[in-house]
């Protein structure tokens, strides 16, 4: 088994919200591995449509309840443009005028625009 990422926390009971320091991808046909050492939490005990799945001690993967279909119960976050909050533009006009400003992003359909004054003011 090859381990990417590996992340450890200590959580307090009740609700425990992890966001991690950067986006991790996962691929489809890769798992993610949560081991819980004291108890067993963030597992749907509902029945799902399919279960997930747990490593046992005789190296193979079997199903969290024998009978049930049980799920870790993880939101991922999947919308990848909401991580970058702002950038810095520096550009220097030649000229007094209003100015458009547009901004085009390449992995999505999203624009930015905005309307620029540049003044003969000095500062």
């Amino acid at each position: 088994m090859n381990i990417e990422y590996e992340f450890n926390y200590d959580l307090a009971r009740g609700y425990n919200k992890i966001i991690l320091t950067q986006p991790l991808p996962v691929k489809r046909g890769q798992f993610v591995m949560m081991t819980q050492i004291t108890a067993r939490i963030a597992i749907d005990t509902n029945n799902s449509t399919y279960s997930d799945l747990v490593w046992n001690t005789t190296t193979q993967w079997t199903k969290l309840a024998e009978f049930l279909n049980w799920r870790f119960y993880l939101n991922p976050i999947t919308n990848y443009t909401t991580y970058q909050t702002s950038f810095n533009l520096v550009h220097s006009y030649s000229s007094i005028g209003i100015y458009t400003l547009r901004l085009n992003f390449t992995s999505s359909n999203q624009l930015y625009e905005q309307i620029i004054n540049i003044t003969d003011c000095k500062l």
